[in-house]
């Protein structure tokens, strides 16, 4: 079994960046937003790569007012 983690980007979060550095990860399960949508899509709303621990949102979600100063945004991820 993998361990499961939380991982709180709203720290990094400034209305312009889309791709965030991850503690090492085995999969991404969830990601949920302060604003909408709450919950993202995988693929759709955001893209990860384990093999640089990054996550990046795509066109689907603005980074002006969901991923602006004062949103949150949490990553549930299992370890590796």
């Amino acid at each position: 079994g993998k361990v499961v983690r939380a991982y709180d980007l709203s720290s990094s979060l400034n209305g312009v960046l889309k791709t965030f550095t991850l503690p090492s990860f085995y999969r991404v399960i969830s990601v949920h937003l302060s604003s909408f949508p709450n919950i993202l899509r995988p693929d759709t709303d955001y893209t990860t790569d384990a093999s640089v621990n990054s996550i990046t949102f795509t066109a689907e979600i603005e980074a002006s007012t969901s991923l602006n100063t004062g949103q949150t945004c949490v990553v549930i991820y299992s370890e590796v």
